[in-house]
């Protein structure tokens, strides 16, 4: 798939166009999974290990990786540049046929005993391998001031995760890679079995399919050493099954890209987002399984800063897909996620702390696999102490936790045209102290309400928990269990859900819970809007304007259902419920300028509405409901500054981007219903030709009528160095002859209407 270059800004572009313009001098190192141990990186002698082909690259070069699974992980001890990044792909004809993996085959250790499978550690001879057990375990979590371990609910709740097992289970694998011989016969990799708490659990017909988890093992650890023994069913009939046929593997690797300056062990590396470690990799086409990470910890880190990971998969880890930085002190910057998938991992697809950084068309899926706290840590996609960071068009579909969830201090973020499908707890969740971010132009739909978390927020489109000053805008939020938009505070966190602008939104069909009972009386209560606080003022505080809700007056289940809900301690009512606009507007203490409107409730047009089953008929096409034709920005600087103008209506075409460089100034813009819709244009910019080039390019053009533009030649820093003013042509010739060699962008504006189109150009000699 090609990249579209009116999505990315501008800094990306010249990392990514730099890559496609590497010169003869760069180096191409190839590795290869059966290689032998003294190869020099040729093409005719490749290296066996990808971290020995990362200890010899330098800025620019490429390591090109054969078709095959990799057991060992990737430790790259050199940085690249921003101009220059180190990159890791498949070699021609391989890819999406590249398997990284951190498990190993352990065909020995084994007996049977009736249906058991018994595994014993000390006959496996992995210790002999130079794979010590105790670096499987989980690492010691945070201490007191002297020495003792603090309560965690992770490491308490799920000792038994310490292990993962991988096994052939008859079922296919997600995105598995053919054995050569006859079809069928086996797949490169495995399904990871369930752990389970007892070994009376232990069962061959123990399956969690929505997970791609088959078989079952309990783990029987050492009071001494440690040391492990397993008791195992393998899925069904395989269970009877040789061991060839069988293929147990066992996660032994902790990671599974880790840059380290020291080029790391397979057991010990630097923290993630550590600014002292490597970064500026470009890692393209490769797919990550099998790592046995401990919560909290990623598979993949894309080190300091800079870094690009272009379709790249990572799946099946007990904890974290990929981990963009550990804490604020090591925190990523700038890198740059696209087309890449995180599903059915442990605990979280996407998760850390990261800055600047750019999530454009990724899909997190049937994440949190092993069921740790949903309420903790848990589910698609987690950023904490994360600011100025774009997600675009993230697919979050099935998690069992939020699809999406910024913490604690997280500021400027862009959420926008995305989908939340089905997961658990909320589809996107704001939460404490989280300002200034913008949702929109998003799907929020079918977010459940799971029993073993049933709280009153739980199952809502939209939670904002402990946050102020944020904006929802555009979004379409329909058929979710718990409240379709709920903001709330914490008990702990007073006053802090103000000044919140919640426009032109879709909330309809939402409390869906009416025919759960197996969640009590909290399990069907449930409306579209709630707000509450300890004190009405700081309710008040937050602008509703625009929105479409639904009424539930003549519902038969309304009693514990309506439109609106409030709660203020303060009040001698305390918690209020109605489906009349003038009661809310009241309460709200604003006038019928607010301009909501409510739907008047009919059974025959919302009946399967509210059927989870019947749902998929109302399906949404992200692309066309998100079409963006102009770029996010002129200027990468600006982002996350690059708003939706909201001039559609939720069941339209968006509309084009604009560039403010104050964001407040285009927040207050992006919410003003009286101002007219941004105009559209068919402004269009073609590719240069020749590119690269050494004089004069041409590029094709399409001007919408009375344009007004201009075509300007930018340099990396984004300074004006050609300009071939009132462009009229659909055809023109730039002259880049005096140039310095380099990365350079042409730019097409439309002064009368704002719209911008940039396109990247390469100058040789």
């Amino acid at each position: 798939m090609r990249l579209s270059l009116y999505e990315v800004p501008l800094r990306v572009l010249v990392v990514l166009v730099t890559v496609l313009a590497v010169t003869s001098a760069n180096a191409q190192l190839y590795v290869a999974p059966d290689a032998e141990p003294d190869g020099d990186g040729s093409a005719a002698r490749p290296f066996a290990s990808i971290t020995e082909a990362a200890t010899r690259a330098r800025p620019g070069d490429t390591i090109l990786l054969r078709r095959g699974v990799y057991y060992q992980a990737i430790f790259p001890s050199v940085s690249g540049t921003a101009e220059a990044p180190i990159a890791f792909q498949p070699a021609p004809g391989a890819e999406g046929l590249v398997v990284i993996s951190g498990a190993t085959p352990i065909p020995d250790g084994w007996t049977k005993e009736g249906d058991t499978w018994i595994w014993r550690w000390t006959e496996s001879g992995l210790a002999e391998r130079g794979i010590p057990w105790p670096s499987m375990g989980y690492p010691p979590f945070n201490t007191d001031e002297n020495g003792n371990p603090l309560a965690n609910p992770i490491a308490e709740a799920h000792v038994m995760n310490r292990l993962l097992l991988v096994a052939q289970s008859g079922e296919p694998v997600s995105g598995a890679l053919a054995d050569e011989g006859p079809a069928g016969v086996a797949l490169w990799d495995g399904h990871p079995l369930l752990p389970v708490a007892t070994r009376a659990d232990v069962s061959a017909s123990m399956a969690d399919p929505g997970m791609q988890r088959f078989g079952s093992y309990f783990a029987e650890f050492d009071p001494v050493t440690g040391e492990p023994t397993l008791y195992v069913q393998f899925h069904r009939a395989m269970n009877d099954r040789p061991l060839t046929d069988i293929r147990p593997m066992l996660g032994v690797r902790p990671s599974g890209f880790q840059p380290d300056v020291d080029a790391g062990t397979e057991f010990l590396f630097q923290r993630c987002g550590s600014p002292d470690s490597p970064g500026h990799f470009l890692v393209r086409d490769l797919i990550f399984r099998h790592t046995n990470n401990y919560p909290t910890q990623g598979s993949i880190c894309p080190g300091s800063a800079g870094s690009r990971f272009e379709y790249v998969t990572t799946e099946f880890h007990p904890a974290i897909g990929f981990q963009m930085g550990a804490d604020r002190t090591n925190a990523g910057r700038g890198h740059f996620v696209e087309h890449s998938v995180a599903q059915y991992n442990g605990q979280i697809g996407i998760e850390g702390v990261c800055n600047d950084c750019y999530f454009i068309d990724n899909t997190v899926r049937y994440n949190n696999a092993r069921g740790y706290d949903i309420g903790w840590e848990a589910g698609g996609m987690k950023l904490v102490f994360s600011s100025r960071n774009l997600v675009r068009r993230l697919r979050a579909e099935g998690n069992r936790g939020p699809g999406l969830w910024f913490d604690t201090d997280a500021f400027d973020n862009v959420v926008e045209g995305s989908y939340f499908l089905g997961n658990w707890f909320a589809g996107v969740f704001l939460e404490l102290n989280a300002q200034h971010n913008l949702v929109q132009h998003n799907v929020v739909a079918l977010t459940v309400r799971p029993s073993v978390f049933a709280t009153d927020a739980s199952g809502s489109g939209l939670l904002l928990q402990a946050v102020s000053n944020n904006t929802l805008v555009w979004n379409t939020i329909v058929n979710n269990e718990g409240n379709g938009l709920y903001i709330r505070d914490l008990a702990e966190v007073d006053g802090q859900v103000h000044n919140s602008r919640v426009d032109n939104n879709l909330i309809l069909g939402n409390a869906t819970l009416s025919n759960r009972p197996d969640l009590g009386f909290i399990g069907g209560e449930g409306y579209e809007i709630q707000l509450e606080s300890r004190r009405l003022a700081v309710v008040r505080t937050n602008t509703l304007r625009g929105n479409h809700v639904l009424s539930h007056e003549g519902d038969p289940a309304d009693a514990s259902h309506a439109a609106f809900a409030i709660a203020a301690l303060d009040q001698d009512w305390i918690f209020g419920t109605t489906n009349d606009l003038d009661q809310w507007r009241s309460t709200m203490g604003t006038d019928a300028s607010d301009a909501n409107a409510l739907l008047p409730w009919d059974d025959a047009a919302y009946d399967d509405l509210w059927q989870p089953d019947a749902w998929g008929r109302y399906t949404f096409d992200a692309d066309p409901r998100t079409a963006l034709d102009a770029p996010p920005c002129a200027r990468a600087d600006c982002l996350p500054s690059c708003y939706a103008y909201a001039g559609a209506n939720p069941d339209a075409v968006r509309t084009t981007l604009f560039d403010a460089d104050d964001a407040d100034e285009a927040c207050a813009r992006l919410t003003d219903t009286d101002a007219p819709p941004r105009p559209t244009t068919a402004l269009t910019l073609g590719a240069p030709y020749p590119n690269p080039s050494a004089g004069l390019v041409r590029v094709d053009l399409a001007l919408p009528a009375r344009a007004d533009a201009r075509l300007d030649v930018l340099d990396v820093l984004g300074r004006v160095v050609r300009t071939l003013a009132a462009v009229a042509e659909p055809s023109v010739a730039v002259d880049l002859r005096g140039l310095p060699p380099g990365f350079y962008a042409l730019r097409l504006e439309d002064a009368r209407t704002g719209a911008v189109r940039t396109t990247p150009v390469v100058v040789i000699r």
